[in-house]
Parts: C-alpha cells; sequence; structure tokens
C-alpha cells in the first residue's frame, strides 16, 4: 500500500478505505511520520480526538519539525475545542516553516475566536502575503476588522478578493 492511496481515498470521502490503507502502511512502516499525521487528520474527521492527537503527537516525536503535523496536530486540537493547545501547535507550525500559510491563516482563527482581534488580522495578513488568492484570508481579516470597528478597511478588505 501506498501513502498517495490512502490520500487518494482520504481526498475522496472514501474513509474506511482510506483508514484501512493507514493502518496497513503503519503495519508495514509504523514510523512513517506522514502517514501518521494524515491518519490523524481522518480521526479527526471521524470524531475521534484522542486518537487523533496521539497519532499526530507521535509523528511529531518522529520527526520534530514536521510543520505539517504541528498544523494537523492545532487542526485537531481547535477542532476539539483545546484553543490554547491550538494556538501553540500553529505557532510552532508558522515557526517551523515561515511561508506555511495555512499554519498563519488558522493561527488568525484561533486567535479571532479567543477575541483577540488584533493578532488575528495580524496573521490573516500574513496568510494572504504568502498566498494572495486565499479569499477566506480576505474574509476572516475583514471580519477581524468588524470587530474593531474598523468598517471602511472591513469593507475594502473584504471586497479585495
Amino acid at each position: 500500500m501506498d501513502i498517495k492511496d490512502a490520500v487518494t481515498y482520504h481526498q475522496n470521502g472514501r474513509w474506511q478505505e482510506a483508514e484501512q490503507a493507514y493502518q496497513e502502511i503503519l503495519r508495514i512502516r509504523p514510523t512513517d511520520h506522514q502517514a501518521l499525521s494524515l491518519y490523524g487528520v481522518l480521526k479527526i474527521q471521524l470524531q475521534h480526538p484522542q486518537s487523533a492527537i496521539e497519532l499526530i503527537q507521535k509523528a511529531i516525536e518522529l520527526k520534530p519539525n514536521f510543520a505539517q503535523a504541528h498544523c494537523n496536530l492545532g487542526v485537531a486540537f481547535e477542532a476539539f475545542s483545546l484553543l490554547d493547545e491550538a494556538m501553540q501547535s500553529f505557532a510552532q507550525a508558522a515557526a517551523l516553516k515561515s511561508d506555511y500559510w495555512l499554519a498563519f491563516f488558522n493561527l488568525g482563527n484561533v486567535l479571532f475566536k479567543k477575541k483577540q482581534y488584533n493578532k488575528a488580522l495580524i496573521n490573516f495578513e500574513k496568510a494572504i502575503s504568502i498566498k494572495p488568492d486565499y479569499a477566506q484570508a480576505y474574509m476572516n481579516s475583514g471580519l477581524a476588522l468588524v470587530e474593531l470597528g474598523l468598517f471602511d478597511q472591513a469593507l475594502r478588505a473584504m471586497k479585495a478578493h
């Protein structure tokens, strides 16, 4: 079984087959950090928070500088309302990979949920600077500006893309 097969199943919503594929990969190569991390993402989608977190943490133990795994761990923490832990994971992913727009975007989302609108805005703007075609970052930036009472800027941000 190849990781590409597992990812294809996963991306196509064939979750049972994806789970079997990840399990087979990990049976053969139990230290495959990519398979562990992606299996963790699948576990988030299947609403199995504890196993999602454990799988992704194992991937990070095996490869501490794996930015994607830190971001995935943040997604797991956020999905289960562990916002401080999510914030830390997204910040670590961004620190490891300075052009990781998704880490900045996700960090902005958590900061927004924590009502830290200025910090959220900074992270949305960083995501936009890296990936200027990501419309949701403009929208979220605009929402942060609304919360800050900067309505004209919010309107411009939301119209930007």
